[in-house]
């Protein structure tokens, strides 16, 4: 303990600055045996299809023995604090002036030697049950690494600070792009700040519910039952409900009452899920970085430097433009050629249900010089409409056909249903084409694209690592062709284009990689 509250003198120790030399290995606080039980928790937690067959088995043991669930449940939480302890005195951290050095494990047991130069963020990670004693994580994320590659579990708030402005200010990269940057005058900035009203706005049109939906589906049995039981204590007994004695009406009315009912209990989740997860969102501009912090039980804090973002997006769905709303996402390094998930916030900056004027305000700071809502966007090519109805929406009309063919035994309504399908599949393929465009100037490539929403791209030529130019037999009859963008954070698909457009985008961003001497991260 004695270690932890001077951490920030042994810090600044001469040990820890005398070039190779290492710093002395310091201990967790004791506050850090939450943090490993825990995460044994989450642990059995991501396993839970593996679990499931021990959940009845542990429900059919307190059905039938309450005193064997007892000792059961005692046996776990004693292996769970044991294996905690153990991690807690396994654990042991130290830096110098160029790297830091994590050692932990139990079972299996690791080193981690992380050079600064290779650490492109660090968050600082607030749990609820850190809150009262000022303590917090750090989690050091590289590039090209799709996880935390390293992580201080427990640190004191004060003290974390210290080390991250020495771990920025120390590594390689920061200092050479510190050099060349041009001093600010902003020392502390703050962009946007969301309100309560705002987080419900984005819970209603960001339904992200489906993932919980989906991991509650091995509990629908039981769920079902304790809603019937629920409803059966208010008068409501489900049992004597016979749709076939009903009116069509009255079965029509049933159903549409049950869809309200469900739709108004998803868009609460929705809306606690939102609120827990940006709460008390700010997002400040501290010299020539981003920092984000939000978080209801557990408070994060994000720092991107400008220089290493890779892609601004622009994104709304359908609620959203009618509710005159949008989602600002700034992403920086990430698995090269890769997707960025929508849940991971950790190699992103999302700021949640602004305004048009703050979308464009937050743009212009991020990207002087560019309008994605009112640029000349270019239409990619007609043929792409006959690409997307061929390759998705006739089979899929086909599958409706044959579906109703095979539940009906109407030859005339599964045609019925194929024209219908066919027709709405040629309007969404029709809707997908419109959206999609493009465009280039001297320092950005812009995108368009979306379907019944739409989203907004932006990036500098000279962040372009990988270009990949696709081309189909028939795509070269008609002088057309797909290029894609490998960029830090994900890769930017362009489909159907005119070649030479493409081959014009491609000497662009390639020469500008090549002559503008600036770095991608």
């Amino acid at each position: 303990m004695d270690d932890q509250n001077n951490i920030a003198q042994d810090a600044n120790s001469p040990t820890i600055h005398a070039g190779k030399q290492q710093g002395p290995w310091l201990k967790l606080p004791p506050i850090a045996l939450a943090y490993f039980a825990l995460a044994v928790v989450k642990n059995f937690a991501g396993q839970l299809e593996m679990l499931i067959p021990l959940v009845f088995a542990g429900y059919s043991i307190a059905k039938n023995n309450i005193t064997a669930f007892f000792v059961l449940s005692m046996l776990l939480m004693c292996i769970t604090m044991v294996y905690s302890v153990l991690n807690f005195i396994a654990y042991r951290y130290r830096l110098s002036d160029q790297s830091i050095e994590i050692r932990s494990g139990v079972i299996q047991k690791s080193q981690i030697n992380l050079p600064f130069e290779r650490i492109q963020n660090i968050k600082l990670v607030q749990p609820i049950y850190y809150r009262w004693t000022g303590y917090c994580c750090m989690e050091f994320d590289t590039a090209g690494s799709a996880k935390n590659e390293a992580s201080i579990v427990a640190i004191k708030l004060t003290s974390a600070e210290q080390f991250k402005q020495r771990i920025m200010t120390n590594a390689p990269t920061q200092k050479s792009a510190d050099a060349a940057a041009p001093k600010s005058t902003d020392a502390e900035r703050l962009l946007i700040k969301r309100k309560l009203y705002d987080l419900i706005l984005h819970g209603l049109t960001n339904n992200r519910i489906w993932i919980f939906l989906g991991a509650a589906a091995p509990f629908y049995n039981g769920i079902g039952t304790y809603i019937a039981s629920v409803l059966s204590r208010w008068g409501i007994d489900l049992s004597q409900i016979n749709l076939k004695t009903q009116s069509d009406f009255s079965v029509t009315l049933t159903v549409l009452t049950l869809i309200v009912l469900i739709l108004l209990l998803v868009a609460l989740l929705s809306i606690i899920s939102a609120i827990i997860t940006h709460y008390d969102f700010t997002l400040e501009k501290v010299s020539a970085r981003y920092v984000r912090r939000s978080g209801l039980f557990t408070k994060r804090e994000v720092s991107m430097p400008l220089r290493r973002l890779q892609l601004t997006l622009y994104q709304q769905d359908w609620l959203d433009l009618v509710l005159k709303r949008v989602n600002i996402v700034f992403q920086q390094n990430a698995n090269v050629g890769g997707e960025i998930s929508n849940t991971n916030l950790s190699q992103k900056i999302l700021v949640p249900s602004i305004t048009y004027d703050e979308a464009d305000l937050l743009i212009e700071d991020a990207m002087p010089n560019v309008n994605l809502r009112h640029n000349h966007y270019k239409h990619v090519s007609r043929r792409l409409i006959a690409k997307l109805w061929l390759q998705f929406w006739l089979p899929f009309s086909i599958m409706i056909s044959v579906g109703t063919y095979l539940l009906a035994k109407s030859l005339l309504l599964s045609i019925i249903m194929l024209v219908c399908a066919s027709l709405l599949g040629s309007l969404a393929a029709i809707l997908s084409w419109y959206r999609w465009g493009y465009y280039e100037d001297a320092q950005y490539v812009c995108f368009r694209r979306g379907f019944l929403g739409r989203d907004f791209g932006c990036f500098l030529h000279y962040k372009v690592q990988q270009v990949q130019l696709h081309e189909t037999w028939l795509m070269k009859r008609h002088k057309l062709c797909s290029l894609s963008f490998v960029l830090a954070s994900q890769t930017i698909k362009v489909p159907y284009i005119p070649i030479t457009a493409a081959r014009k985008m491609i000497n662009r961003s390639l020469g500008q990689v090549e002559h503008s001497g600036q770095s991608w991260m």
